[in-house]
């Protein structure tokens, strides 16, 4: 289905949640219940809008707006949607809604509801964000929507310290190529589309990927750089939690798939990235003795090594990867236990497995036949985070139980669209290096 161009789709989809906050912030605290609805009508509005993308999406006739703001800078507002984009803003629009959903209005607050909100329009825009300068800005936003969401002092400067850290490196990432770009075309440009053109010498062009590949190990993160995490997380409230572990999960790793990835032709700094995350994983096998939350770090090791895949299949099992891991991640943000108190098995941590399963399956696969002492080495870590997370949840309250239906709605239907995390030019970069 092709869209009018005189309706702005996905400036409103990106907007409106940011709308709903202005608005929300309006009522007092005795008018919770007003708040309350005008905060589920804008999420209602973007899931609603999210949807439709999704539900109409076709190759080659997506939507797409451009608007030059500062030419002779070559700096625009630029919002697209390819496939695997057309599942994430989905998945956005649903988690903002069950983060509004998961606690009562009264419990919730004026402050949360707007931020919460406002997060949703932060990662809306950097899964649409054509330009880089344009995903900059939403990641900084984000950024500090977050970490004001965290609220607590210490926590938040050590999530904030990670976090900037891999802002900076992309920061510096994006210059680099703006300025490569206007050298060797001679107009400047943030498309990140162009990033991919630019040519480079081997040397520059490892080196770049591994600045890129910093911003995963941070932003993500990878071992080593795992401290912020826990004590992130175990401050959060659960609509917190939810924004964290699966919307902001895909920040660092979306940024590597929009401007890294699609330059990247194979270079021996991936065999030192791919260690890394083999070794993230069986840190998180180790780690995970009290809490779920180091099993994060295990799980992003997965998605990486999907996207380094020498295949396209694996590589698209990566892409897959990171929807899981969101998907998987905010199972286990609506528990707020330790295995203290666990008794067994719990049921919800056997749904989150089911959901990682898939895309950890395929990835290991796919790179069995070219890296099998790193696949063993990941292979290991992965049983190790498997047994772990079984063992450490205690069983579900009812009342949150609810909140699973729809996460297992969505994954289920993520399973049926296999060609929408499939890359654009549908070969892994390797094969392409041998083409």
């Amino acid at each position: 289905m092709s869209w009018p161009p005189a309706f702005p789709i996905l400036s409103v989809l990106v907007w409106s949640p940011a709308a709903g906050a202005l608005l929300s912030v309006f009522p007092g605290e005795e008018r919770a219940g007003l708040r309350r609805m005008l905060s589920l009508g804008f999420a209602v509005v973007s899931l609603a809008l999210a949807s439709a993308l999704a539900l109409t999406f076709e190759p080659g006739a997506s939507p797409r707006e451009l608007r030059r703001w500062i030419p002779a800078l070559g700096l625009s507002y630029d919002l697209f949607i390819d496939g695997f984009g057309s599942v994430l803003v989905l998945w956005v629009a649903l988690l903002a809604l069950l983060a509004l959903v998961s606690v009562g209005s009264r419990e919730l607050g004026r402050r949360a509801t707007c931020l919460i909100l406002l997060s949703e329009t932060a990662l809306l825009g950097l899964v649409t964000a054509g330009d880089g300068a344009l995903f900059l800005a939403f990641y900084g936003a984000g950024l500090l929507v977050l970490t004001l969401l965290l609220g607590r002092v210490e926590e938040m400067k050590k999530f904030f310290f990670f976090q900037s850290a891999g802002a900076t490196l992309a920061v510096v990432y994006v210059a680099i190529s703006y300025h490569l770009t206007r050298v060797q075309t001679g107009f400047p440009s943030a498309e990140m589309a162009r990033f991919s053109l630019l040519v480079t010498f081997p040397d520059s062009q490892d080196r770049m990927f591994l600045l890129g590949a910093a911003v995963v190990a941070f932003a993500a993160p990878l071992f080593p750089l795992t401290s912020w995490v826990s004590s992130a997380t175990s401050v959060l409230t659960t609509p917190g939690r939810l924004l964290l572990l699966g919307g902001w999960s895909l920040a660092g790793t979306l940024f590597f798939v929009r401007a890294v990835l699609p330059s990247y032709t194979g270079n021996e700094s991936a065999s030192f990235v791919m260690a890394l995350a083999a070794v993230s994983l069986v840190y998180a096998g180790l780690a995970a003795r009290r809490s779920w939350e180091p099993l994060l770090v295990g799980f992003q090791g997965i998605v990486v090594l999907g996207l380094l895949s020498p295949t396209a299949e694996g590589a698209a099992a990566g892409r897959e990867g990171m929807l899981q891991l969101a998907l998987a991640s905010s199972t286990l943000a609506l528990w707020r236990a330790s295995s203290e108190d666990a008794r067994g098995p719990a049921f919800g941590s056997v749904i989150a497995v089911a959901m990682f399963l898939p895309a950890s399956w395929l990835v290991l696969r796919e790179q069995w036949s070219t890296a099998p002492a790193l696949t063993a080495l990941a292979g290991l870590g992965l049983v190790l985070s498997i047994f772990r997370l079984v063992r450490v949840l205690p069983p579900l309250s009812r009342r949150r139980s609810v909140l699973l239906l729809p996460l297992v709605g969505f994954w289920v239907l993520s399973l049926l669209a296999p060609a929408r995390f499939i890359p654009a030019d549908a070969k892994a970069p390797a094969a392409a290096e041998e083409e």
